[in-house]
């Protein structure tokens, strides 16, 4: 397994800045996401280290050798586009059998390989089939079959489930997963769906303007992110402004306009210092809540609701002018202008520089 170095990147399009001093490094075997909205450098990063790109400056090294100006042949990685780019004159084999064709490798090895490359993202049977014979989803797995038969150092992956339909796209992000971490490949995974990267990654490189603003473990980028545009990005967010007054019992107290609001003490900012508060929807209870020290508790007014399935989404002002979007059970959806309470505790909630 290789450990995957991109060292102070930087890439220019004319005046536009496409990577600005990016660096990250993987551990062996492990799946990272670069996730960011679209034109923050995430595929720009991809293709340079795959040697599509050459960066201005900055280095991509593969276990220490620096690969930098070597071209894409010679870098052994396995690339799937977002468009799969297959081969529509041939076979699923023969799409297959191309890359190791290539790389010299004997015709019964390459057999002995696609076999098994086959079976391990389930398409044995289908061999002979045509790309314009495949579903959405099979073309899919033919794409990480041709990217994985070549067993390549790494394996890079440019927002692979963009052109799927919703359903396909949850089915294959738990089929990449499992197959990721079974082959157990170095992985640079490249998407800006937020939900996609929180499941697939054992970390996250979030990216905005071309420079990584913040790497962590999918629960470090959720529940504690170093940003206000992490924070906005990743999730659904309640965004409180005040004032840090003082830190006790093991919590932190932000003045807010509506009376104070106990927090992580995390220590990001010094006392008396302009704070921003984080809570995220699922985190805030309908009703009391928990008999807690720790509980903050507004009361307010259902604004407005909406459905989606698995919760209903709330936007609740209360009495002092907080609006609130909270998630709540759909079994008893609360009327619009429905008084309630509503209450989070300060171990769910996050200051954030403001």
């Amino acid at each position: 397994m290789t450990v995957l170095s991109i060292r102070s990147l930087v890439k220019r399009f004319q005046s536009v800045v496409a990577v600005d001093n990016a660096s990250l490094q993987t551990r062996e075997g492990e799946l990272i996401s670069l996730l960011g909205p679209s034109g923050c450098g995430k595929t720009t990063t991809l293709w340079t280290v795959a040697g599509f790109e050459t960066p201005d400056s900055g280095t991509v090294h593969f276990d220490g050798v620096d690969v930098t100006n070597l071209l894409p042949e010679q870098r052994d990685v396995g690339m799937v586009f977002q468009n799969y780019a297959l081969f529509p004159h041939m076979t699923v084999y023969a799409n297959c059998l191309f890359g190791l064709e290539m790389r010299g490798v004997g015709r019964d090895v390459a057999r002995q390989r696609i076999t098994k490359v086959l079976d391990m993202v389930q398409l044995t049977g289908l061999e002979t089939r045509y790309p314009r014979e495949l579903s959405g989803g099979q073309q899919q797995r033919v794409a990480l079959a041709r990217a994985l038969v070549i067993e390549p150092a790494v394996l890079l992956l440019d927002e692979p489930l963009a052109n799927l339909d919703a359903v396909l796209r949850d089915e294959m992000r738990f089929f990449i997963r499992s197959l990721q971490q079974r082959v157990g490949i170095t992985t640079l995974y490249v998407t800006h769906d937020q939900s996609e990267a929180l499941l697939i990654s054992d970390r996250i490189a979030v990216m905005f303007e071309g420079r990584i603003e913040q790497i962590g473990t999918p629960d470090e980028i959720y529940a504690r992110p170093i940003t206000q545009r992490v924070a906005r990005f990743v999730g659904l967010s309640n965004l409180l402004a005040g004032k840090l007054r003082r830190q006790a019992g093991g919590f932190a107290i932000v003045e807010s306009s509506a009376g104070p609001i106990r927090a992580i003490d995390n220590r990001a900012i010094a006392d008396g210092a302009a704070a921003t508060l984080l809570v995220r929807p699922e985190m805030i209870s309908l009703g009391d809540g928990p008999e807690s020290a720790e509980a903050n508790r507004f009361t307010g007014t259902v604004e407005d609701s909406f459905f989606l399935g698995s919760v209903v989404d709330y936007r609740i002002r209360t009495v002092d002018g907080l609006l609130l979007q909270v998630h709540g059970r759909p079994v008893s959806r609360l009327a619009k202008g429905a008084s309630v309470t509503v209450s989070f505790l300060a171990s769910a909630t996050w200051i954030l520089a403001a």
